[in-house]
């Protein structure tokens, strides 16, 4: 997980940690009269963006592996282009070589026949 991720992750701890004794339990807010229907309001609330919180951190979480498993593809890739323009290289060099040699093999069929026809 990221650094940023992680720091994310610990500052949500540390303010549910904070806000758990202010607010009633789940329990509590049940049981109020109907006059005090709006602190149930309020826990609700909160629980609603505590898990809209806890939902954008794993997206975030998934987002960044998502986003180091494509570094390493590129790096990947990168680093096979490499290796493909090195066999090219040397494929080159090798079809260079087998040029000349079948130009000598061409010639010396050549005069050899010049030589024979004389």
């Amino acid at each position: 997980m990221s650094g940023d991720s992680a720091v994310a992750l610990s500052v949500s701890a540390v303010l549910r940690d904070d806000a758990r004794p202010l607010l009633p339990t789940q329990a509590a807010c049940d049981s109020l009269p109907p006059g005090q229907v709006g602190v149930r309001d309020l826990f609700n609330a909160e629980r609603y963006w505590e898990e809209q919180f806890s939902g954008t951190l794993k997206e975030m979480g998934n987002l960044s592996a998502c986003n180091t498993a494509l570094l390493r593809a590129t790096y990947n890739i990168r680093q096979h282009q490499d290796d493909l323009a090195k066999h090219i290289a040397q494929i080159g060099v090798e079809f260079g070589e087998l040029r000349d040699e079948f130009a000598e093999s061409f010639c010396s069929v050549k005069r050899l026949l010049v030589q024979a026809g004389g």
